[in-house]
């Protein structure tokens, strides 16, 4: 994804491209909506996730709390994916201090999202058929997006590196 690609998705989700942590949150918020409402405590949780990541007051909170008001269409909760990887790849600009293993962490998060509404004192029975799918999707997603980045890097073996 270019600059300008990723500056055009970031504008299109309501993200602020000079901090765009709040597109980590999308994930988890696709989660929340997956059984039709977010529930009071996938709301709390992903509001305090948003603290730890940063996203406190402004633009990017807004965004995060409309999210939670309003469902992300496909098309947006699919960007959102895109962006997410494209960011965990860049080694300059906004994400070029992320690692890859933030993809790891959005998925460790998007199931304790469908955890903290669900089940008989959280033990049993914590995630719905739909958020298990919504889980699952979203990790096929960030996993193929990984996957398509990995490829695209030179082989030193197929001889893409030249010798100096």
């Amino acid at each position: 994804m270019t600059d300008a690609d990723l500056t055009a998705a970031l504008e299109q989700l309501g993200v602020e491209a000079a901090d765009p942590r709040a597109v980590l949150l999308l994930p988890l918020v696709e989660i929340a909506w997956a059984d039709g409402a977010v529930q009071e405590p996938e709301r709390l949780r992903i509001l305090e996730l948003a603290r730890g990541y940063g996203v406190v007051g402004g633009r990017s909170e807004d965004t995060v709390r409309r999210w939670l008001s309003t469902r992300p269409s496909p098309a947006v909760a699919q960007l959102g994916r895109e962006v997410v990887v494209a960011l965990t790849q860049r080694h300059r600009g906004p994400g070029a201090d992320w690692s890859t293993d933030v993809l790891d962490r959005v998925e460790e998060q998007c199931l304790d999202v469908a955890q903290a509404a669900g089940g008989l004192f959280g033990l049993v029975f914590s995630t719905s058929a739909e958020e298990r799918a919504a889980i699952t999707a979203i990790r096929e997603a960030l996993r193929a997006g990984r996957a398509r980045y990995d490829d695209d890097l030179p082989d030193p073996e197929g001889g893409q590196f030249e010798d100096v």
